[in-house]
């Protein structure tokens, strides 16, 4: 799968958090998101079915895989342009933060069960 698909796929971790927040507000939502390793992890392993979506996991999830199946773009029904961005800016911080789940997800996006090999 095209690593191009995969950043905008983990950049729509910040979707759901940047839903509300005033866009002064929106960049430290996003920084701050990304400070959580355990909801990045939870929507992580949503992603990559190892387990069940609560209902923003879910969102995050239908945007991402939108975003999968329209060559790498979120759809426009979805995305606005300004969300655009923060799914690149959420890409780098995931690969930041939490270089292990971004192995991870990358792994398990070309079909690489990373756990079953005991990494």
């Amino acid at each position: 799968m095209d690593l191009r698909l995969v950043v905008i796929v983990l950049a729509s971790l910040c979707a759901v958090s940047l839903a509300s927040p005033a866009k002064a507000n929106r960049k430290q939502v996003l920084e701050e998101a990304f400070n959580d390793r355990a909801t990045v992890e939870a929507i992580i392993d949503c992603f990559i079915t190892v387990s069940k979506c609560n209902t923003e996991q879910k969102k995050i999830r239908e945007r991402a895989l939108a975003t999968m199946h329209n060559l790498g773009v979120c759809p426009d029904h979805m995305c606005t342009k300004e969300e655009r961005k923060e799914m690149t800016r959420a890409m780098e911080l995931l690969r930041e933060k939490h270089f292990d789940l971004w192995t991870r997800l990358i792994a398990a996006m070309i079909g690489i069960d990373l756990a079953s090999l005991g990494a």
